[in-house]
């Protein structure tokens, strides 16, 4: 039986081993600058790594990102499950349920309330559900061509994401606005609190904008989309909205979006969690077949009786490390 030790890591310490072990487990390439954008530039605080040795070498490990979430009435601390790894040599010993165990405990000890992920549905999700995590909701991707002409002309010519991304810009007023907004929205559903420095942390920086649809010079809500260019196709991705006015749905803020923006993109693909499933659009098609859990583990006092209507956008993925 292989003795193995646990522990929390300080720090930048084994920083290189942890980042070689991740993208020997899953074929990665990321590097140490953006490893550490990643976890040691968050403006709530730096990342937490917990980790398993076979003496002085790393065989295991996960990642927790710090984040704070609102129902309007309080606000909650929330750490995030991130990426997770261990050594296929020594798989099958129970390393991964051992360290979310201390993870769990010392977020506890640390006066955190929540614990959440976005697991991989093929792999860690039912093991989180074995331990006691529930299983909010999920997250199914939907394509839908919107500009058959640019689509075809693109082909034929270059596209400047930037140029795209700055028609897409805000002020940095309505950045302010935003969080206090989804706040003002949430009906007592938890929201991410999104002040200006984390907005431009995890989601400017990416390519991410919070759209506001306005009308009359009344904003109806926050479309949050990421423009990507892939086979020389010009993506919105919608991986999220909060309707401010009152009777506004989130589709219609979709549609919204995609009218007033109808000239800049050729695909739009959308992000819909369980309860949006059933707006699908005329000419919708589900993107593959697999889809992306959002789960919650309860590890403090506060916050009993608490609605999760979470929006793809959360995910700690939004931040590229690849």
């Amino acid at each position: 039986m292989v003795a193995l030790t646990y522990k929390k890591i300080t720090g930048k310490e084994y920083e290189q081993e942890i980042i070689d072990l991740f993208n020997q487990v899953f074929s990665r390439h990321t590097t140490i600058e953006k490893w550490e954008y990643k976890h040691f530039k968050n403006p709530i605080c730096d990342s937490g790594v917990f980790a398993a040795f076979d003496g002085g070498l790393l065989v295991g490990m996960n990642v927790f990102s710090p984040c704070k979430y609102t129902d309007g009435k309080n606000e909650y601390r929330v750490v995030q499950s991130c990426e997770s790894a261990v050594n296929p040599s020594y798989r099958r010993l129970g390393i991964w349920n051992n360290i979310l165990d201390i993870a769990e405990e010392y977020y506890s000890k640390q006066g955190y309330d929540y614990m959440i992920g976005f697991p991989n549905p093929q792999n860690s999700f039912h093991g989180f559900i074995k331990r006691g995590w529930n299983s909010e909701n999920e997250f199914f991707r939907f394509i839908r061509i919107i500009n058959p002409v640019n689509s075809f002309k693109h082909f034929f010519t270059d596209v400047s994401k930037e140029k795209i991304i700055k028609d897409l810009a805000h002020s940095n007023d309505e950045i302010f606005e935003i969080s206090k907004s989804m706040v003002d929205s949430s009906i007592g559903g938890m929201v991410p609190v999104m002040n200006q420095d984390f907005y431009k942390w995890k989601y400017a920086k990416f390519g991410h904008r919070a759209y506001h649809i306005y009308e009359d010079k009344r904003c109806l809500g926050i479309v949050f989309v990421k423009v990507e260019i892939k086979y020389k196709h010009v993506f919105a991705v919608i991986e999220g909205s909060v309707p401010i006015c009152k009777g506004i749905k989130n589709e219609e803020l979709t549609d919204l979006f995609i009218k007033k923006n109808k000239s800049l993109f050729d695909v739009c693909i959308v992000w819909k969690n369980r309860e949006q499933m059933a707006s699908r659009k005329l000419g919708e098609i589900r993107y593959k077949t697999s889809f992306m859990p959002f789960i919650v583990k309860k590890i403090g006092t506060l916050g009993e009786n608490i609605r999760w209507n979470p929006m793809f956008i959360e995910y700690d993925g939004s931040i590229e490390i690849d």
